[in-house]
């Protein structure tokens, strides 16, 4: 039995303790009448009486919330607790699953090589820490599972932000996920950059209601995916994505920028150009069935047509720069969709 955490909300007020398993001496521990005990062995929650007797309260939702763990790939040991920097893990799977509810952070400093999946809370957040602006690396091990993304999100609001991803060559940096029981609905992927790979940020079965904001993401070109490139849609098996936010970021040299068939999506004040110094990008933005979107405020280099930026169905492409056109007014900003 060993003391993973203890958390004071009032240095007056009840304390909750985290245990491996259940301690058999509560009061030899310094557990006082009114104080809660959670164990990862049970996963059940259970306050201490005035005598010291426990008292079954329920499931550990909305017991235990703000956990944070620390991750130093370096200098950290995953027999360490993980509450510390002193006490890092080195590994972020590590980390991952010792999170017991949901609204707990990561933290997470070095060279990570993992492929990971969140495990089964939501409203977390993943952080890469650095004294580069690029982020905290994060790349495939040296023998990687083969299609297999480095990240994989089916949890509902988690957050990344932090990290440089090196993207494997036949799967994505990070995949954002839904399935018929799993939706990684409302993520927020911020303040990244993306290097090489073959996808950066994959929509895989159509979760809803995601940020993606303040990336740097370029030359994602090579690998074995049918479409490689910055921000792509995989499958729509259970719904077209909807209401993503795709906004600030930075796209140059990836085969291609954004494909997806989004709806009822914005793409706003993102800079995406389809020459880059290695490459020239074979689609910009391909919305094709998808619908209601508004891409407004964007640069968009190359020729506004339908070759580069394919629309979709009701859409708004009005205030975009583009070069003169047909469809853009005379000093460059668009007014309508692009045409062939």
């Amino acid at each position: 039995m060993s003391l993973i955490q203890r958390i004071d909300v009032h240095p007056l007020g009840p304390t909750t303790w985290v245990y491996d398993a259940m301690p058999s001496n509560l009061a030899a521990e310094g557990i006082q009448p009114g104080d809660t005990i959670v164990t990862n062995a049970n996963g059940v929650s259970f306050s201490v009486d005035a005598n010291h007797n426990l008292i079954a309260v329920g499931s550990i939702g909305g017991q235990i919330r703000g956990q944070s763990f620390y991750v130093d790939t370096v200098n950290g040991s995953d027999s360490n607790t993980g509450l510390s920097w002193d006490k890092a893990f080195i590994t972020v799977n590590k980390a991952l699953t010792s999170i017991i509810a949901d609204y707990a952070s990561v933290y997470v400093v070095g060279d990570v090589r993992e492929q990971v999946t969140v495990p089964a809370f939501n409203y977390c957040r993943l952080i890469g820490m650095s004294g580069s602006p690029r982020g905290a690396r994060w790349r495939a091990p040296a023998s990687p599972a083969a299609t297999t993304p480095l990240l994989r999100l089916q949890k509902i609001g988690w957050i990344v932000s932090g990290f440089l991803f090196s993207a494997p060559t036949d799967a994505a940096a990070i995949m954002v996920e839904r399935t018929a029981s799993l939706n990684a609905q409302d993520s927020v992927i911020r303040g990244n950059e993306f290097n090489t790979g073959a996808i950066a940020i994959e929509s895989n079965g159509g979760a809803p209601n995601v940020i993606v904001q303040g990336n740097r993401i370029h030359d994602m070109t090579s690998g074995s995916v049918a479409t490689s490139g910055g921000i792509i849609s995989t499958s729509t098996a259970q719904a077209l994505p909807q209401r993503w936010i795709i906004a600030d970021n930075h796209l140059i040299n990836n085969k291609n920028h954004v494909v997806m068939p989004l709806k009822i999506g914005q793409l706003k004040a993102n800079i995406l150009t389809d020459i880059g110094d290695s490459i020239t990008s074979d689609v910009v933005i391909d919305l094709t069935s998808g619908d209601h979107n508004f891409v407004n405020g964007n640069y968009l280099g190359g020729a506004y047509t339908t070759v580069l930026y394919k629309p979709g169905a009701t859409d708004n492409w009005i205030g975009n720069y583009a070069p003169v056109t047909a469809t853009t007014a005379p000093y460059g900003l668009t007014v309508a969709v692009p045409t062939a």
